[in-house]
């Protein structure tokens, strides 16, 4: 079939759906399956990627509102005939991608690795609680608006993949079909990563996290705990806006 994934970012874009967006459209289009992609891009950034998929760019330098439309409307054009449109975030792919596999007549999946929502509220609006705190509380009118569309995109959704049990218990409560919201891992390939070999005393004191390295992660909160596990090393892979901060706190601690 025909298959639009619809994403906020992509490669060189750095961030949890343009690593996955990258992995799984060639593989799709291994399968047969018509792979087209649609990303925001930054203005003169060309989009390096497989031959065996389309990349579409919308770009990030039209304004909020009308940069929505646009994507709207490229994942409209391309949704032509499209089996399936699959979204990778609630709101800035979600959103314009519902409407457009709406018309188009297509199924509309989406993946949900976060709460966008309470994401843009502790970056943009001043939010300091938890993710599970942020479920049951009410905050501003933008946060809430912000909340009110991630809950109609995943209500509205055919079918909803989270990457853990975690996120299927916390993205169930915002549907009133939580029997569309499904658990599938993230998958790694680890053929090319060299392990160098440990004994299990060794290994067991050794904490691993990888992400972007952005203040909702908790990394800064990990490396804290440090203080209070003598002996246990943390080893942290990622890159992100807070990578000096935190290279600051390592050595301040």
């Amino acid at each position: 079939m025909k298959i639009v994934i619809a994403t906020g970012i992509f490669p060189p874009d750095i961030g949890g759906p343009a690593t996955y967006v990258r992995q799984i459209a060639p593989e799709l289009a291994a399968r047969g399956h018509d792979v087209v992609v649609v990303t925001y891009r930054d203005a003169g950034v060309s989009i390096a990627h497989d031959t065996s998929y389309r990349v579409v760019g919308v770009s990030r330098r039209v304004p909020r509102g009308l940069r929505h439309m646009l994507y709207f409307f490229a994942v409209l054009r391309v949704g032509r005939g499209a089996g399936v449109v699959f979204a990778q975030d609630p709101v800035s792919s979600g959103l314009p991608a519902l409407f457009a596999a709406k018309i188009r007549g297509a199924k509309f999946f989406i993946k949900i690795d976060g709460d966008y929502a309470w994401e843009q509220a502790r970056q943009r609006f001043g939010v300091t609680d938890s993710i599970d705190d942020f479920q049951h509380r009410r905050y501003g009118i933008r946060t809430e608006l912000l909340r009110r569309i991630q809950g109609f995109v995943v209500n509205s959704a055919d079918l909803v993949v989270t990457p853990s049990d975690y996120f299927r218990r916390l993205v169930s409560g915002w549907t009133r079909n939580p029997e569309k919201v499904h658990r599938v891992y993230n998958g790694v390939s680890l053929a090319d990563i060299h392990c160098p070999a440990r004994g299990d005393a060794e290994r067991a004191k050794v904490i691993f996290s990888a992400g972007r390295l952005v203040p909702w992660k908790g990394f800064a909160a990990l490396i804290g705990i440090l203080t209070d596990l003598p002996g246990w090393r943390l080893v942290i892979a990622g890159d992100g806006p807070e990578r000096e901060s935190l290279k600051f706190k390592v050595k301040s601690l």
